[in-house]
């Protein structure tokens, strides 16, 4: 199963050589947030979206969970209660992988954006639905919504920030996988500017052909790559 290869396709952020934070995300509904319990094995938490009056048994309660192992070719699912399958089910879900949690900025029950000038690197996967098993395996699993799964990545993200003389610059790039494009964003302020509560920076984007090779991120290669950046701005 490909997610196996979503998973171990990295630990650590390439930009500041943290641990990545693991995310599965129900369509529309509840983020939660996944602690290693074990080779392969993630334990699933409520991160955010929970109701906030249980009204049913269906109803995703702080102390529910979900269990994924990968086990042979297939990732095992299993869940801390009945109710939580039945409500699992309804959902169509995505996983992904965030280098700092304060990067979610929560809206409300449910909504929240990814502010990749403070995540510092993301990537997530395509669309995948819960199945149960045929035959003689009556387990649970999980199953790209779309049956071929093409790319094991959908989208990869990186932030970069430059501070010279008081005067701040930052790089966002974003390779879909997907649609084979790699979009890069930047914008520039003073220090003083950034301090400013309704301070807007001007925004540039260039929209290119996906990368024939992945972003350089490490530290021994950080002006490199952003020297390669502002040649793009440039020609633009």
């Amino acid at each position: 199963m490909k997610i196996n290869e979503f998973i171990h396709f990295n630990s650590h952020c390439p930009i500041c050589g943290n641990p990545l934070h693991f995310y599965m995300q129900w369509i529309d509904s509840i983020c939660f947030k996944a602690v290693k319990m074990g080779d392969d094995l993630y334990k699933f938490f409520p991160f955010f979206g929970n109701p906030k009056e249980i009204k049913d048994d269906n109803d995703i309660r702080d102390d529910d969970y979900m269990l994924m192992q990968a086990k042979h070719n297939n990732i095992d699912i299993s869940f801390s209660r009945p109710g939580v399958l039945r409500e699992a089910k309804k959902y169509t879900i995505y996983f992904f992988f965030l280098c700092n949690p304060k990067g979610i900025n929560v809206k409300e029950w449910g909504d929240y954006e990814i502010s990749l000038y403070q995540g510092c690197y993301y990537r997530d996967t395509p669309f995948f639905e819960f199945e149960k098993g045929k035959g003689k395996d009556k387990g649970w699993y999980i199953q790209p919504k779309d049956k071929v799964l093409t790319n094991v990545v959908n989208h990869e993200s990186y932030s970069f920030k430059e501070i010279k003389n008081e005067h701040e610059k930052v790089y966002m790039i974003n390779l879909n996988y997907e649609k084979n494009l790699t979009t890069l964003w930047h914008w520039s302020a003073t220090l003083e500017e950034r301090s400013q509560p309704d301070f807007k920076p001007k925004l540039f984007q260039k929209d290119m052909p996906l990368l024939k090779t992945r972003i350089k991120a490490g530290i021994q290669d950080r002006e490199r790559t952003i020297d390669r950046l502002n040649s793009w701005i440039l020609m633009s």
